[in-house]
């Protein structure tokens, strides 16, 4: 199972740990709402999600969601209020922080062009994906 919490000591901290940080919960929050999720369904909505696996890791404005996929992979995904040139730094320390807790491919199920050039800034790989219910995949 990977645990990240560890990786950037300036801030990276999951949802379960401070339950009602603000903060993540309105960048969370935005996304939801945004997609269609009534505003006051949003945490029992981040709580399912934590409920089937997802781990929530937060450095300045942008959270990742991740979920471990056997034997080294992780569906993530990021929501964020930063400026892209903030978010490319941002997604350098999250691509550390999975390399070194031994990922080495990446899944999304969404392609945002913002989140796919970070990744590349990265040096993430990316290709389309060898599993059918993800969209691009990425190499670390």
């Amino acid at each position: 199972e990977v645990h990240m919490d560890q990786v950037a000591p300036q801030g990276i901290a999951g949802l379960d740990r401070g339950g009602s940080d603000a903060q993540e919960m309105n960048i969370l929050g935005r996304y939801l709402v945004r997609g269609g999720v009534p505003e006051n369904m949003v945490s029992k909505t981040i709580q399912k999600a934590k409920a089937s696996g997802y781990e929530f890791h937060r450095i300045g404005g942008t959270i990742m969601s991740a979920k471990s996929i056997p034997p080294n992979g992780a569906e993530i995904y990021f929501y964020t209020i930063e400026s892209p040139r903030s978010l490319n730094a941002i997604v350098q320390k999250f691509v550390m922080g999975l390399k070194q807790h031994g990922i080495q491919a990446v899944y999304l199920k969404k392609v945002d062009p913002a989140i796919v050039s970070a990744l590349q800034a990265s040096g993430v790989s990316i290709q389309q994906s060898d599993k059918p219910e993800y969209k691009i995949a990425g190499t670390l």
